[in-house]
This record gives C-alpha cells, structure tokens and sequence, in this order.
C-alpha cells in the first residue's frame, strides 16, 4: 500500500513539473518598464506608454530602445528615431550588425537603407513595443530571428 501510494505521489508530482515546463513564459527586460502577458509572452505596453505613443505629433523624436529576444548578442543603437508624419510612425532601427539582410513587420517585407556599416531599417511602428522579425547572414546559413523592440516613452524628446 505505501509504495503505490508514493509511486502515485511521484506520478503527480513528476506531472505538475512536466506541466509546467511545457509553458515558458519569456521575461521582458525589467528596465524597460513594460508588463508581459504571462499567457502569451507577448510583451505589452501600459496605457500611459501607449496615450503618449498614440499622440505624437508630426515631427522627429529620439527615444531610448531596446532590442528583446534572439540570443541576446544584438543590440540596437539607443536612442533610436522616430519620424511622425500624419498619425504615421516610423522607427529607424540600427542593429549592432551588418549582417541583417532583411526585416518582417506584420508580414510586411523592408530592406536595409543603408548599403555600408550596420544594418538600418526604416519600419513602422503602431506602439511602443514593436515586434520584428530581422533574417542574419551572420551564421553559417541565413535564420531568421524574432525581437522586440521596447521603446521607452518616459525618454522621448522632439528633435524637430
């Protein structure tokens, strides 16, 4: 009786373990101030982040940023540039490499604008998290890799 009782115990507890490794949650970096949703890992941005985000006016800003995901060896340059023009946001990214020979946005396709040094693209971004997928020649074949760039609102200044 006691040793089906702890083999029964042990199925349980090996179950819950099991369970539990079966959904990672991806964690944001703390500094950046933003929450996560623990269903998704989808990284989310707070209502105040987002009103300041959402209202923007025409012009040029700078803003701290910083790049999530992938192995963590790749960096983007901080502050990086937003330009507002009709409700339009876009951000120029520069990776911490040049071997970057593509972005995806929502599916949308962008090459680099610059043809020497690092990587730069110009994407738009609807938030202050904007999600991207960037394709590296670096490794021995072509791999896509999946980011997010976290854009610190709090940081914010209008060039122009």
């Amino acid at each position: 009786m006691k040793k089906s009782t702890l083999t029964l115990l042990c199925a349980i507890i090996l179950a819950g373990l099991l369970y539990g490794c079966a959904y990672p949650v991806a964690t944001a970096p703390a500094e950046s101030g933003l929450p996560e949703d623990a269903l998704t890992g989808e990284i989310t941005g707070d209502d105040e982040e987002l009103k300041a985000f959402k209202e923007l006016e025409d012009g040029t800003y700078s803003v701290k940023a910083e790049l999530s995901g992938g192995t963590g060896r790749a960096s983007v340059e901080s502050p990086l540039e937003l330009s507002v023009k009709d409700g339009e946001v876009t951000a120029r990214v520069v990776f911490s490499s040049p071997n970057y020979d593509y972005a995806l946005v929502k599916g949308e396709k962008y090459l680099p604008v610059n043809t020497e040094g690092n990587s730069v693209f110009e994407i738009p971004a609807e938030a202050p998290v904007i999600g991207i997928t960037a394709d590296t020649t670096a490794m021995s074949r072509p791999h896509e890799i999946e980011y997010s760039i976290i854009l610190d609102m709090k940081t914010i200044e209008k060039q122009s």
